[in-house]
């Protein structure tokens, strides 16, 4: 009869140390998002506009930004808003909005018309790439920004 509550024992304890690991462990996935997010807050200057992949091959191609004339640049705030501000000659346009992080993956919201796009991004220490298919020349068009 020693042998059962002992063997009983060790089962209830067997069983309580696989609920305290199995419930204490966190979504270490929850942790690498909510870092890109954080790395993504700043502002953000284009280096270049480049179209690949086009369904047209003449429509593939590469711009080169050059501030303060030519430029775009990109502000992410940590309160889930951004404000992309482009340059040509002189002429200024600004838009502002709502976004959303989700894995790779970032979905603005234009405050002015309420049209939201999901886009992709790669962010490499002060490099972030974002890339979106251009659905009516079927491009993908590659953003490379570099933290201000």
């Amino acid at each position: 009869m020693n042998f059962l509550k002992r063997r009983s024992l060790w089962g209830m304890l067997l069983v309580l140390l696989v609920a305290v690991t199995t419930l204490g462990c966190k979504n270490d996935d929850d942790d690498d998002e909510v870092s890109t997010e954080k790395l993504l807050i700043g502002t953000w200057t284009a280096l270049g506009v480049e179209r690949v992949n086009c369904t047209s091959a003449d429509d593939n191609g590469t711009v080169t930004l050059d501030c303060p004339d030519f430029c775009l640049v990109l502000t992410v705030n940590s309160d889930g808003t951004y404000e992309d501000v482009y340059t040509d000659s002189g002429d200024i346009t600004t838009t502002t909005g709502k976004y959303t992080v989700s894995g790779d993956t970032i979905t603005i919201c234009d405050d002015h018309d309420a049209d939201c796009t999901s886009v992709t991004f790669t962010l490499s220490g002060d490099t972030l790439v974002i890339t979106n298919l251009e659905e009516d020349s079927g491009c993908d068009v590659v953003l490379t920004y570099t933290r201000n």
